[in-house]
This record gives structure tokens, sequence and C-alpha cells, in this order.
């Protein structure tokens, strides 16, 4: 069974033109750029929804979603019709919308522009993710180096945008005038978008319908293993924890709110090329285990939180943790898809997405009824529920690669490939080859080799390897003596013979009519180990 870690290109891949690992950054990182102008608007306005609008504020977010679900089942034909630049480009304009609307005062018109906007915001996600895979596939870098950089960008969207909410406060601006800036900076990302460079095709043009399409993701559901869909459920939920709950609980002043964005956009900044290094060179496996544990200290942290006697180093703290944590989420966006379904990422992406809109559907209207420390526990269960289900397909895939390796054979041909093995099969060693490999080692690391004269005129050559022992029996060599001093054992190694050619008469291969030494024996049978000494010296 191959390497699940290894490449693999999507149909027609092969043929896409390559780039420079310079060309890779770049546009990432000018996708970063774009993403982070876009989210240093949103994001703003998104937590400040639930505090300034305590209902509508949820009700946003479920129309928001709604949305998202319809953006993330449409988004994947659009992108197989034209190109993910396009669809970029586009659905930030549902961005412009909603912001614009949020000082209208009417609700129906704010919760619809929250439901286009949410079309916008699934489309968007989904030609990003797919945007960083084709990418990675186009050039050395990896995909977990690419999310690391697009992510590290991206996250300082909440600290610029905190900055700038501060400032407007300090300057005695209204909460409108804060949402008016930030619709500005929404525009400007908007241009951004126009001029991104799009990655080469990396396959045909998808010639089916949008509804062939949309049929075909659906069909992967019953495919994918249940942890993926489980851990995009668990992303919805720490959405709604990080950015609904957990403002509520910190304080209704707007400057300790923007304080635990601060330490949160620190956190997700530092920590996004730390979950790509994990990915890239310790595999999902690691990554997942550090993502478990880091959700369990934000659950604790948040557990912590009273909204008005907890102390301000807790809520960095949490601040600090959430943004690790999130950034993690994000991360397995595309890494968990890839590592899952590396032939079919584009479909695997949507369904992610949308088991991801479908938690927040559901539950963005249970946190207005329940408890907050029910809801978070609620959140620690979905995310113990997938890592335990990874867990289960992670051992049982090692034991059946365990159990499906082929027998090691005794004396395979040449380099062939035994099938479902990616590594050719080498014979072993020659065993007279390596008996002459370890005399000659032994020698090497002992004296210096010395040559007697008598086996220089005989075209012999006499190896002087000191041992000790005890006692050994003497022969008529007289290699061993009976005390204990080191004395050399003397190996004669006759060159220029084929030890292939049949043994002298009276003699072995190595030892001519006088016979002995190390190619014979005492009674002058042909020894195994002279004749691979004399082959080895021959060659």
């Amino acid at each position: 069974m191959g390497d699940t870690s290894k490449t693999v290109l999507l149909e027609g891949e092969a043929s896409a033109p390559r780039m420079t690992n310079r060309q890779q950054v770049l546009r990432v990182s000018y996708l970063g750029v774009c993403f982070c102008l876009l989210f240093t608007a949103f994001s703003t306005a998104r937590s400040y929804l639930t505090t300034v609008f305590p209902t509508y504020g949820y009700w946003s977010f479920f129309m928001m979603y709604i949305g998202f679900m319809m953006g993330s089942v449409s988004a994947v034909p659009m992108v197989h019709r034209t190109s993910p630049r396009h669809v970029m480009f586009a659905a930030s304009l549902s961005y412009v919308v909603f912001l614009s609307l949020i000082n209208t005062g009417n609700v129906p018109l704010f919760l619809a522009s929250s439901l286009t906007m949410g079309m916008g915001a699934g489309s968007i996600w989904v030609a990003q993710a797919l945007y960083l895979m084709r990418t990675s596939t186009l050039g050395a870098v990896q995909l977990g180096r690419l999310t690391a950089i697009f992510f590290a960008i991206w996250s300082l969207s909440s600290l610029f945008g905190s900055s700038l909410a501060i400032l407007a406060i300090r300057l005695g601006l209204a909460a409108s005038g804060v949402f008016w800036i930030m619709t500005g900076v929404c525009m400007l990302s908007c241009t951004m978008f126009f001029f991104v460079r799009n990655v080469p095709h990396t396959k045909p043009r998808d010639a089916a319908s949008p509804v062939d399409v949309v049929r075909r993701m659906f069909s992967l559901v019953p495919q994918m293993p249940a942890h993926l869909i489980i851990y995009g459920m668990h992303q919805g939920f720490g959405l709604l924890l990080i950015w609904a709950v957990l403002p509520t609980l910190v304080s209704p002043d707007l400057d300790k709110i923007s304080v635990v964005i601060v330490a949160y956009s620190i956190s997700a900044t530092a920590m996004s090329y730390v979950w790509g290094y994990l990915f890239d060179h310790h595999g999902m496996f690691v990554l997942l285990s550090f993502h478990f544990l880091n959700g369990a200290m934000v659950v604790v942290s948040i557990l912590s939180i009273t909204a008005t006697h907890s102390p301000w180093y807790i809520h960095i703290v949490c601040g600090l943790l959430a943004g690790s944590y999130d950034q993690c989420n994000n991360n397995l966006i595309t890494t968990l898809v890839k590592h899952c379904l590396p032939e079919r990422t584009d479909m695997g992406v949507g369904v992610y997405r949308l088991s991801f809109a479908v938690a927040i559907v559901i539950f963005s209207t249970v946190a207005l009824y329940v408890p907050y420390y029910v809801f978070v526990s609620l959140c620690m269960g979905i995310l113990t529920l997938g890592y335990s289900l990874f867990l289960r397909d992670h051992f049982r895939t090692r034991s059946r690669r365990r159990n499906a390796l082929p027998p090691l054979p005794i004396a395979p041909p040449t380099d062939d490939v035994i099938a479902g093995s990616e590594s050719p099969v080498r014979p072993p060693p020659d065993p007279l080859q390596a008996t002459h490999s370890a005399l000659a080692l032994i020698a090497k690391e002992a004296t210096p080799w010395q040559h007697s004269e008598s086996a220089s005129a005989n075209n012999d050559s006499t190896v002087s390897i000191p041992h000790r022992h005890e006692s050994r029996p003497t022969t008529q060599h007289e290699a061993w003596s009976e005390d204990t001093e080191a004395t050399p054992l003397v190996v004669t190694v006759t060159l220029g013979e084929n030890p292939l050619a049949p043994a002298a008469s009276g003699g072995g291969t190595g030892g001519g009519s006088g016979g002995g030494g190390v190619g014979s024996t005492t009674d002058g049978s042909a020894s195994p180990l002279g004749a691979g000494l004399d082959w080895a010296a021959a060659r």
C-alpha cells in the first residue's frame, strides 16, 4: 500500500504549468492580504453583533450560515465552470453589501443581507481552499506551509480590526461610525480580489451541469471518513464559541472585548506556522493530538470566566488559547481534506464546509436557550468524538498495512517491485563478500596491513590481524599462542585466481600444492571462506 502522505495530483495536473517556490509563496501571500483586509472589516463587526444586537445578532448568525450552506454547495460547480479567482471576487461583493446595511436600522433588510453574505462566505472559503490545494500541487512548497502563510496573514485581520475599533472609540466615534469605516476597508479588499493571479487550470473544465456536480458531491458523503464530517461540525461549534459566546462572557465593555481579540490575533499568527509545520513534518496524527489538547485548554479557560469577577489575565489567556485553537481549526480545512480525500479535494471541501454550516445553523439557536457551560460542554464532546473516530481509523489503517506486508523473499531476482510496495526489493548481500568485508574492517581498525616477504614472492598477501584468545588448537600457521599476549592471526589470500575454477589437486582453492591456510583446511579440502576471500581479492 502506498504512502498516504505522498502528494496525489488531481486529474490532468501533470500537464499544468509548474510554479517556482517564489511564485507559490507570493500568490498565496497576496491572497492572504486580500482576506486580511476583508476580515479586518467583517470580523470586527461580527464580534460586536451579539453585544450591540443581543437578539438579532444570533439570528444574523443563523441566516449567515443558512446562506453558507447554500454557498458551499453552489461553489463547487462554480469553480469548475469558472475559476477560484472569479468566485472569490464575486463573493467579496456580498460582504460590502452586508456591512453597508448594518446601520440602516431595518431589521428584515439586515437579516436578508446576512443571508446573501453567508452565500458569499461559503463560496469564497471553498474557492480559497481549492486555490491553496491547486497551488501546492504545482510546485515544491508543501500544503502545510502554504496554509500557514495564508492564515498567518489572514489572522492579522482581527488585530487590525480591533485596533481600528479602539481608535474610533477613543476618538468618540459612535458604533455606526466604526461600521462605516469597516465598510470602506471591505470595498478596498473587494478591489484587490479583482487582481488576484489565478492558478493555472490543473484539470480540464468540467463539462457536467451544476446539478450533476452537486449530485456527485453528495454521493461522496458515504465514502468520507466519519471523523472528517465530525471535525467539520466541531469547527462550527468552535466558531460560535469564540465569536458568539465568548464576547458575551468577557464583558459588555468593548475595550475588554478588543483586548481579547488582540490576544487572539497574536496567538493565531504565531501558531499558524506551528500547525503547518506539524502537518508537513509529523503528519495528521500529531496535528490532531495537539489540536485536541489545545481544545481542552480552551474549554477550561472559558469555564473559568464569569462576566464580572474573573481577573483580566484570565481574559488574555483565554484569547491566546482561542487564537491557537481557531487557527488549527482553519488549518484542518485544507490539510484534513487533503489527507482523507487526496483525489477528491474539491468535493471534499464542499462537504466539509457544508457540515460546518449545518452545525452553526443548528447550534446558533441552541446557544440562545441553554447556559453557556452546557454549550461549552457540547463543543468538547464533539471534539472528543471526532478525535476518537480519527484514532480508530488511524490504528485500523496501520494494522491493515502491517498485515498486508508481503514476506521478504530469500533470494529475489533483480530490483523487482512487489505489488503494493513502492520500494524495490533488493537481494541480500553475498555471505562470502560480507565475510571479506568484516575481516577487512577488523584489520583496518586494529593494525596496518603487514605483508610477509615469502608471501610477496609467491604472489600471496599475508594479513596480520591481532587477536586475543585463551586457547585454540595450533594449526600449521601457528595462528594462536597459548599465552594471553596479542599475537597475529595470519590470513593468506591468493590473488589472481578465479574462484569459480576447480580447486587444484592436493590443496584448497587458496592453498596450492602445499595447501593449508584460510583457503583450505588441514586435510587439504577446499574451504568456502577461502574461496570468498580469493574472489574478493581478485576483484
